[in-house]
């Protein structure tokens, strides 16, 4: 199992590209519960869906796996958004 897989790659702002990835997510049922900015020119989106919770809820440590966490981050004028 990969730790994080590339989703994309591409120019832009990154405040552009934080909106851009929001509403992609909102529009594919995730639900945007926090958000955090580690250090300049990355941003980390934490993410939930009603699909994962229910399967949380079958596990004793289920939990952990309630929440993704979606990177975006800067490199010049290059973003990249792990997963």
């Amino acid at each position: 199992m990969k730790p994080f897989v590339l989703a994309y790659r591409g120019a832009g702002n990154i405040d552009t590209k934080l909106a851009e990835v929001k509403t992609a997510l909102e529009r594919e049922g995730f639900q945007i519960v926090g958000g955090y900015a580690p250090y300049k020119g990355t941003h980390i989106v934490v993410v939930t869906s009603e699909t994962l919770k229910k399967n949380c809820a079958n596990s004793a440590f289920g939990a952990y796996g309630a929440a993704l966490r979606i990177s975006i981050t800067e490199k010049g004028k290059d973003f990249r958004f792990p997963i």
